[in-house]
């Protein structure tokens, strides 16, 4: 394991929400790494913050390619019932508004079979609110 991975490891698991929300920029940095991608993923039901789980949805999303949006539905569908993963949905959208992220072409590169029946919806959700 390089340095850089074990570091950015690392941080992801601070006690502190700011280090582990900057922690999502190092896991970024190296997300051709699968741990790295794994731990993005995992970072999405950050138990600690929000900050910390918006800062990882982005990350997946403007890093991370289709799999990294596939990573974001999976977990927007599968908390569909908690209010707070909206903050996720919203910042998904704001990157596609912005023209920072072209989330619609991530989309396209989506295979829908592939997907579960719940980031299915969330993908149906996500449009409507991205106006896609």
């Amino acid at each position: 394991m390089s340095a850089e991975l074990a570091t950015a490891l690392e941080h992801s698991i601070s006690p502190d929400w700011a280090v582990r929300a900057a922690a999502a920029h190092e896991l970024a940095a190296i997300i051709g790494i699968p741990a790295a991608r794994s731990r993005l993923a995992e970072m999405l039901g950050d138990a600690g913050d929000i900050a910390v789980q918006v800062e990882a949805a982005e990350a997946l999303v403007r890093h991370g390619g289709a799999a990294g949006l596939v990573a974001v539905l999976t977990e927007l569908g599968r908390r569909s019932d908690d209010p707070q993963c909206d903050y996720l949905a919203y910042r998904i959208a704001e990157l596609q508004q912005s023209g920072d992220v072209r989330v619609l072409d991530l989309v396209s590169a989506v295979d829908r079979a592939e997907l579960s029946a719940e980031a299915g919806i969330a993908l149906r959700d996500l449009l409507v609110l991205i106006g896609g």
